[in-house]
């Protein structure tokens, strides 16, 4: 059974995950569930960030979490403003096993996403650009 957490605290000392996907059982809740901590071996299936990432923390993920799923998303920009040089920096990471994605969305006017009545976001996969990278591409 899997958790999906938006801006969750996992004790990561570095960073805080946009979104975040783990197995219930590999977690324990602060008591106020504002901390989730990995228990021991433990790791996230997914880390999700959306906007910009510098180099140094996708390296810094990559080399933390080897089998973790990583995405990164960005508004109003194509992938080749922004992938290719993340990318010649992941794949220099060791070991790793998790695919490391980019997704680009590209039309300035995010809103047109929104709906402002119930604050809900309507989006499809179809209407991301995406680039995925797996460890065996090399």
């Amino acid at each position: 059974d899997t958790t999906v957490e938006v801006e969750l605290n996992i004790s990561d000392k570095d960073y805080l995950p946009d979104v975040v996907i783990f197995k219930k059982d590999d977690v324990e809740y602060s008591t106020r569930r504002d901390t989730a901590v990995f228990k021991e071996d433990k790791k996230p299936i997914f880390w999700g960030e959306s906007g910009r990432m510098k180099i140094h923390k996708a390296v810094a993920l990559a080399e933390r979490y080897p089998d973790t799923d990583i995405c990164q998303i960005r508004w109003g920009m194509e992938l080749d403003q922004f992938v290719p040089d993340t990318l010649k920096a992941v794949k220099r990471v060791k070991n790793r096993t998790g695919k490391f994605s980019f997704g680009s969305i590209p039309k300035m006017n995010v809103w047109e996403y929104f709906n402002e009545e119930d604050g809900t976001i309507r989006m499809t996969k179809d209407m991301i650009t995406w680039h995925h990278h797996l460890p065996d591409d090399e």
